[in-house]
């Protein structure tokens, strides 16, 4: 009981303060923020890794470290930062080969969404995990869900990319149409 209203009431005001109260002094000290992610990554990692063993409390502080992580994203203050943070959330990101074996397939894609509205452009390390959307297609029982928003963000924000790189619109094409590739 200790715990998780001590780690609750961290995480609400750690989230109000990344949210409103201290991002222009945040992003001015940045390795703040930085160990901040890297802290929160590495706590959901932990949960992962425990996952048949996690309580009620280990959910909570698993979707309180996601909710910061994505309150983060949603800042326009923040998108200097975006690279430096995704690189730090990449153990997660390597999660989306097997999403079948994980539950935050949605918040990855989600905090993605609000990376690529944010900063209006997309990362190579968002152009690496295009590959992994047949496996999350095919883990929503061919539904795209969040991924349809994904893959919309990429196309309009890639386009440039995507006209150089045709291999990637033909992989899309025939991911979701059901074609074997040639």
């Amino acid at each position: 009981m200790y715990r998780k209203t001590n780690l609750s009431l961290i995480f609400e005001v750690t989230e109000f303060h990344v949210n409103r109260s201290y991002s222009k002094q945040i992003v001015t000290a940045p390795e703040g923020l930085a160990l901040l992610v890297k802290a929160l990554s590495q706590q959901i990692e932990t949960e992962v890794k425990n996952q048949e063993n996690t309580s009620h409390e280990g959910n909570i502080i698993f979707q309180k470290c996601w909710n910061i992580i994505k309150t983060i994203g949603d800042q326009k203050i923040y998108v200097p930062l975006f690279k430096e943070i995704e690189e730090m959330l990449l153990p997660l990101y390597e999660c989306l080969q097997t999403p079948q074996k994980i539950s935050f397939d949605d918040d990855v894609l989600l905090l993605v969404n609000a990376f690529i509205r944010q900063s209006a452009e997309i990362t190579e390390i968002q152009w690496r995990l295009a590959a992994t959307f047949t496996a999350i297609f095919e883990k929503n029982k061919h539904m795209l869900n969040n991924l349809f928003t994904t893959m919309n963000l990429m196309i309009y924000y890639g386009r440039t990319f995507l006209s150089k790189n045709l291999g990637v619109v033909d992989m899309v094409i025939h991911t979701y149409l059901g074609l074997d590739q040639e």
